[in-house]
């Protein structure tokens, strides 16, 4: 989602670490109302294109990340995985063979 990369690249290191991390939820939560009740599982891609963001966050970005994943792990049941990992395990009615 660019939207979200430019937030995470751009904006989110000068805000409050919850409160990036309730914004871009937020916005998780809005892109998930949009689609298709009926398509299944989702992934969302959030590809920052190239800065290093994180030399501009506080710690490189760890207050923030804590904050996300406490917000996503009392919203919903959440794990990070990698995206080759994932494929390899048939997420997203995809398979590697």
């Amino acid at each position: 989602d660019k939207r979200l990369s430019d937030l995470i690249g751009f904006s989110y290191s000068k805000n409050d670490p919850e409160e990036a991390a309730q914004d871009m939820v937020k916005h998780l939560h809005n892109i998930h109302s949009a689609l298709n009740p009926q398509s299944g599982e989702n992934l969302v891609s959030i590809i920052l294109d190239g800065e290093n963001a994180w030399e501009f966050y506080p710690e490189h970005g760890r207050p923030f990340f804590d904050a996300l994943y406490g917000v996503l792990c009392r919203l919903w049941r959440v794990g990070a995985i990698e995206a080759t990992l994932a494929i390899a395990a048939g997420a997203f009615g995809t398979s590697k063979k």
